[in-house]
């Protein structure tokens, strides 16, 4: 067996395929080749796309005879696990009723989840938060944890790197010309004057927007940063964009990016141990047995006091969950095809919001990466990937191995490369060589395995106009069937997806407590 220095292993996370490749930093790049033997390959775990596909894309037809099926019954049943359905499922807990979460994949928790090196968990998508809210504390408590904050954010340019990015004076020590130090100036001042006067763009969206708010939504973030006249400033922020909301700069709007970056500029940035699913798994393991992984929603009626989940798991037996309550926090795009009594207007709706595909990709040592911020910016990256987060800063206590995770989004014309093996693996490798070639302190860092982790449709888009009627339309509820998920606001940010879970809890809540008192 070679050894480590000699080869290095790709490790397809959502597949589990293994290939051998040379070592980062080699001026001799074999061709990638499949490795049969995988027992030992670490963090192995399997996104599940295919019953998806089968009977949502290509509309494959089913017999939904319920004598064929597994029934279920429970007050409320939740479809989807990630961060909304974790929330609506602890809070309805919380007030006592009965309730049965199904989750396609096999492990829960959506993007809220983690992948093992060694003894270090390390985040495959979703990694940290900032608002710390009610329901968020709500939250921690029923998990039993307690969150803890992360460093700084850096940017390297010119081979060098500067942290921390924003602080007062701090920006007189990037080499940058006197107009661009003005221009971060007068952006990072009118960021925190907005702040302070609680006048930020907010979600969750109202049914309308008023004048000032729909202005933002009508223009994107490209035209409301020309003010700034900043090539550096908008460099900058189309990498956050990129990264964070899954578009560029010219296709979000500008009510998101205020939002987002707002809420983030000079503030404390909070995490769990292997990023949110820090979070997301104690609350999966309280909620035991209520939750049903690998199985596959394919349609929900809306009866009038009944709704009915149908769902196919593993085996392709089929399910059928009844409940007074129904909440779904899929993404909409699929729903249409899930309830086709929804009324035409809501479809379009549906249709109309964007999801992005992203790539995480992880380097792996068993010995010190010395990146010196949480979150490293890195412009060279070009459209490839975008920062590199020190995925051993969410580790309490830190951990001997070390990772240092990729966020690499794509644009949906590229969603066809989570789609192969060696694709996937080929833009792993051409992600991480880059990597390795433009953050300094990365050149030399013995670098055992690469990991890559595919999400096909995680991130909604928050294009222009679409917080002005088409996430407000998308999400209305239909009949006892309430949806929750980032995309009921259009903005994919972890606060947001509790939120959305908190609300339907609520109205689920609401609509039993008058169901019981009709019943006397």
């Amino acid at each position: 067996m070679p050894s480590r220095r000699d080869v290095l292993r790709i490790l397809l996370l959502g597949s589990g395929t293994l290939y051998w490749s040379a070592p980062l930093g080699s001026c001799h790049h074999t061709r990638l080749q499949r490795d049969e033997d995988q027992e030992n390959a670490p963090g192995i775990m399997h996104q599940r796309y295919s019953a998806a596909h089968r009977y949502l894309r290509d509309h494959r037809p089913i017999n939904l005879d319920s004598r064929n099926a597994e029934h279920h019954q429970a007050d409320v049943v939740i479809v989807g696990s990630g961060p909304a359905g974790l929330t609506a499922a602890t809070m309805l807990t919380l007030e006592g009723y009965e309730v049965f979460l199904i989750e396609n994949e096999p492990i829960g928790g959506g993007a809220a989840r983690a992948a093992t090196y060694h003894d270090i968990h390390y985040p495959l998508a979703a990694i940290y938060f900032v608002e710390q809210t009610e329901t968020i504390k709500q939250l921690c408590n029923f998990a039993g944890v307690v969150p803890h904050q992360v460093g700084e954010d850096a940017i390297i340019v010119d081979g060098t790197s500067f942290s921390p990015l924003w602080s007062n004076g701090d920006d007189a020590l990037l080499p940058l010309s006197p107009p661009e130090k003005d221009a971060l100036r007068r952006f990072r001042d009118d960021l925190l004057a907005l702040r302070e006067r609680d006048a930020l763009p907010s979600y969750p969206l109202p049914e309308t927007l008023p004048p000032d708010s729909a202005e933002l939504d009508g223009i994107s973030a490209a035209t409301y940063l020309q003010r700034y006249r900043s090539p550096f400033l908008t460099s900058l922020l189309d990498m956050y964009a990129r990264s964070s909301m899954g578009g560029t700069l010219e296709q979000i709007n500008a009510y998101a990016l205020l939002n987002f970056y707002g809420s983030e500029i000079l503030a404390p940035r909070f995490t769990f141990r292997g990023g949110m699913a820090g979070l997301a798994q104690p609350i999966l393991e309280k909620l035991g047995d209520r939750v049903y992984r690998g199985q596959t929603c394919i349609r929900v009626e809306s009866a009038v006091n009944s709704p009915t989940v149908w769902a196919i798991d593993q085996r392709g037996r089929l399910h059928r969950y009844q409940s007074r309550v129904a909440i779904v926090t899929v993404q909409k795009f699929m729903l249409p095809w899930m309830i086709p009594e929804l009324p035409e207007a809501q479809k379009a709706a549906m249709h109309s919001l964007q999801y992005a595909p992203f790539l995480t990709v992880h380097l792996c040592s068993r010995e010190h990466i010395p990146l010196m911020a949480f979150d490293t910016w890195v412009p060279a990256g070009g459209k490839l990937f975008t920062d590199i987060i020190s995925a051993a800063q969410t580790a309490q206590p830190r951990s001997s191995a070390n990772v240092v995770s990729i966020y690499a989004p794509r644009s949906p014309e590229e969603r066809w490369i989570l789609q192969s093996d060696d694709v996937l693996a080929a833009y792993a490798r051409r992600i991480a060589d880059l990597a390795y070639q433009s953050v300094p302190s990365l050149r030399g860092a013995p670098i055992d395995e690469v990991h890559v982790f595919g999400w096909g449709h995680a991130v909604v888009v928050p294009t222009v106009g679409s917080h002005s009627g088409i996430a407000q339309t998308a999400r209305q509820r239909f009949g006892r069937v309430l949806f929750a998920n980032t995309d009921n606001d259009s903005a994919p940010a972890f606060e947001n997806a509790v939120a959305a879970g908190a609300r339907a809890a609520e109205k689920a809540t609401e609509i039993l407590k008058q169901e019981q008192t009709a019943r006397g």
